[in-house]
């Protein structure tokens, strides 16, 4: 199952009522890019913001979806009370949700910012739990859910990437960070983190010294961009063993490790 149809069938389908009737088609979407026979043949019409016709299976269309009822007000079209715009879960930057394929629990992650405007009929409904971006995978570690688990770390506005980013983690060791971001085989490996030396390296980080801060920043940006040597770091770090065991919490990859700091500064 591609795991669009999981976020649809346990978080978006709460606006299904809201999305019309599906008309049949023999087409595969041009969102998921699932064939006709995948998604039940029965799919919407739709022409986006810049004039080009998309065909959406349900899942993919309830990203596109609000009902003000169920998802709260995000604002008012330019001001006018009386012109009330939806929160839809194709436009949420900040708010994340995690799934558990085996127990089929899940949470919608929420900032105070979104949470105030949803109602509380829906927050109890989604499991929302009031949380910026960076208490997510704290959060997620706390749970101790059995993987596989399904996370998305925002929404985000660019929804046909963040569905096409959509992947499984199997384990705490390889936890994706799926976004709108937009993940493919290139780069994968950069949104694909061990969340305990993630929480890990957060916490170490937050008790490091100025200079040790400093010296540690230093050291891992100037080996990706290739300003320093390993022999250069050995000498800079020389027996600062505070900072040299930091180092070694991070992946050897020094892209990698500059893609899990940007991560792990948000924490």
């Amino acid at each position: 199952m591609h795991p669009v149809q999981l976020v649809f069938e346990h978080l978006t389908k709460v606006v299904a009522h809201a999305m019309g009737e599906p008309s049949q088609s023999e087409k595969a979407c041009t969102c998921c890019g699932r064939p006709a026979s995948e998604y039940g043949g029965f799919a919407y019409s739709i022409v986006d913001h810049y004039g080009v016709s998309q065909l959406h299976c349900p899942a993919c269309q309830s990203f596109n979806v609000g009902d003000k009822d169920i998802m709260g007000i995000e604002r008012f079209n330019r001001g006018n009370q009386e012109a009330p715009v939806s929160h839809k879960f194709g436009m949420m930057s900040g708010v994340g949700w995690v799934f558990c394929l085996e127990t089929k629990q899940s949470h919608l992650l929420a900032p105070p910012g979104v949470a105030e405007k949803i109602p509380e009929s829906t927050k109890k409904l989604l499991n929302l739990v009031e949380i910026t971006q960076a208490g997510h995978l704290p959060f997620i570690l706390e749970l101790g859910w059995p993987y596989p688990l399904l996370y998305i770390s925002s929404f985000g506005k660019k929804t046909k990437d963040l569905i096409n980013s959509l992947s499984i983690s199997h384990s705490s060791s390889a936890l994706v960070c799926c976004s709108d971001d937009g993940i493919d085989a290139t780069n994968r490996v950069f949104h694909t983190i061990d969340i305990e030396i993630a929480v890990e390296l957060s916490k170490r980080i937050a008790e490091l010294s100025k200079a040790d801060g400093t010296l540690f920043n230093n050291v891992i940006t100037s080996l990706a961009n290739g300003r320093m040597t390993p022999s250069d770091a050995s000498a800079a770090l020389k027996d600062n063993q505070t900072v040299i065991d930091l180092i070694r919490l991070c992946p050897v990859d020094p892209h990698q490790r500059l893609a899990l700091l940007r991560l792990v500064r948000k924490l």
